[in-house]
């Protein structure tokens, strides 16, 4: 048993993204929904390693052992990396509570709601969770990147209004 856990740093166009456990993280980038983690798990192994397909996997009876997690000792390693983001683009953080019960192609598909406010995609993916079962801890963060408009002109004097400015 141990904690997973999956964090981001964002500053400017910069995310800093890390993890440990089966927690994950993805990018929506051209309307496409990539996993940029890979989980510490048994099973996550066994799949690199040709042993397991995907499929075979998720249903393998030792698919919820982690091979690295929060509490298996007193020190614990993060996978961390970076990348740059564009406006229009999106992270999604969530627990294995969201994706071991929801398909890929679903997921994707609400995350690519324009029309949906991120707390809106976040819940909805949720429910999706708790329809397919949610047997387990479900977390869920979405986090859409939009361009950012440049500041108007501030005047040297703060706290007036415009018209008397003017005087």
């Amino acid at each position: 048993m141990g904690s997973t856990v999956v964090l981001c740093v964002i500053k400017g166009n910069h995310a800093m993204y890390g993890h440990v456990g089966d927690s994950r993280a993805y990018l929506l980038r051209d309307s496409r929904l990539q996993q940029l983690t890979r989980d510490h798990s048994l099973m996550e192994r066994m799949v690199a390693d040709g042993i397991l397909t995907p499929a075979q996997a998720m249903v393998h009876p030792n698919a919820n052992m982690l091979t690295r997690a929060l509490g298996h000792g007193t020190e614990v390693s993060l996978d961390i990396a970076e990348l740059v983001v564009r406006p229009g683009e999106a992270l999604l953080l969530c627990s294995d509570g969201l994706w071991g019960y929801v398909g890929h192609e679903k997921i994707e598909a609400v995350a690519r709601s324009v029309d949906l406010s991120p707390d809106a995609i976040a819940d909805n993916l949720l429910n999706l969770a708790i329809e397919a079962g949610g047997g387990d801890n479900i977390s869920i963060q979405f986090i859409r990147f939009e361009a950012v408009q440049p500041r108007a002109q501030r005047s040297l004097v703060s706290g007036l209004p415009w018209k008397k400015r003017l005087q």
